[in-house]
């Protein structure tokens, strides 16, 4: 910590034998210094959290687009919390590029990044909290061996890649907190080996219906949206997060093999007899902050009995508060008479009208 510039050892060392990995995270540079071009061989490169970094800003003492140019070997780089304004035309020589940090960068430039050619090779792409950064090149949709996609917490990010669904290899794909983006492509289906889609506090109306294209799908995590119906959900999903949207009711099918079933806080009025009772791995239920006047606790009870000496256990958790519930004196004694059956017991409370 503290280093003002490269130390002059870095190159020695180079001389002797080339350097292949570059960490100079947490320090207070400015630039890398006139002899950058000479690391050739470098694959690492890692200058994150130097606030003052910016490779080609007045500072710098060499030209930026010749020593990237330089760098043909680089597979990871991480230009995360610098002052960095672009990146360089020539890192379309960069063909070995694995992974791309760039997260918290008041100062890049979208433009800059768009006119980027696409890494052929790269896996890992997180662009985090880049204000000036409105979208993702369409070219970028031929960078067909990602594995992860995390564009998060982006606050003018509006528009994604048409054809983002060539990214067929990708497992992971996150794009929480950007509160511009309004729409995901219908291409999404193509992405099918994705496992985790996280899209929370967007102002997403709706998913694609080729969401049930995702036949690997595990987890969809999409509260804090503005979602007013879900489409098929695939086989696949085992956790289902949607609190805070505009959802009226849910598909009339759900996974067989759904473990978290979360709906708090919409404007569900009804949940069918016999939705629930097929869910024979659930464990945590909520329709808590909805319209519900009555619950099909029969459901419950069928869940209980599907899960009796299963390894993992069965329901734990049923949360219906801040519901206008009726019949509640009946009620109560039916919810009384299955917590005992919870893995954790559930204690209900609530008022006339109020929930419980």
């Amino acid at each position: 910590q503290g280093l003002a510039k490269v130390p002059n050892e870095v190159y020695s060392s180079n001389q002797k034998q080339p350097v292949t990995e570059l960490w100079l995270q947490q320090n207070a540079l400015t630039v890398l210094g006139p002899r950058a071009a000479e690391l050739a061989a470098l694959e690492l490169l890692y200058v994150n959290d130097n606030p003052a970094f910016d490779w080609d800003g007045e500072a710098a003492s060499t030209d930026l687009e010749e020593t990237a140019a330089q760098w043909t070997r680089l597979q990871e780089l991480n230009l995360s919390k610098t002052s960095i304004q672009r990146l360089p035309s020539s890192a379309a020589m960069w063909t070995d590029l694995r992974q791309l940090y760039l997260c918290d960068l008041p100062q890049l430039s979208g433009e800059s990044l768009a006119l980027l050619p696409p890494f052929p090779r790269l896996r890992v792409l997180m662009i985090h909290n880049c204000p000036l950064v409105e979208g993702i090149a369409e070219s970028w949709s031929s960078m067909v061996e990602l594995k992860q996609v995390s564009l998060c917490s982006n606050p003018n990010l509006c528009a994604l890649p048409s054809g983002m669904g060539a990214w067929a290899q990708c497992e992971k794909l996150f794009l929480n907190d950007n509160p511009s983006l309004r729409t995901l492509p219908d291409s999404l289906g193509g992405m099918r080996s994705l496992q985790k889609l996280y899209v929370n506090s967007c102002r997403l109306t709706e998913i694609p219906g080729s969401l049930a294209e995702l036949l690997e799908l595990e987890e969809l995590y999409a509260a804090q949206n503005e979602i007013t119906s879900l489409p098929p959900l695939p086989p696949s999903l085992n956790k289902l997060h949607v609190p805070h949207n505009n959802l009226t009711s849910l598909p009339s099918k759900l996974p067989l093999g759904l473990e978290i079933l979360h709906c708090g806080n919409n404007a569900i009025s009804s949940v069918e007899v016999g939705l629930l009772s097929a869910l024979v791995e659930i464990k945590f239920v909520h329709f808590n902050g909805n319209q519900l006047s009555v619950f099909p606790f029969e459901d419950i009870d069928a869940c209980i009995d599907a899960a009796q000496g299963k390894p993992g256990g069965g329901l734990r958790v049923v949360d219906l508060a801040d519901n206008p519930l009726t019949e509640l004196d009946e009620m109560r004694a039916r919810v009384e008479a299955l917590a005992s059956r919870l893995e954790k017991p559930w204690a209900f409370n609530g008022s006339e009208g109020g929930g419980g």
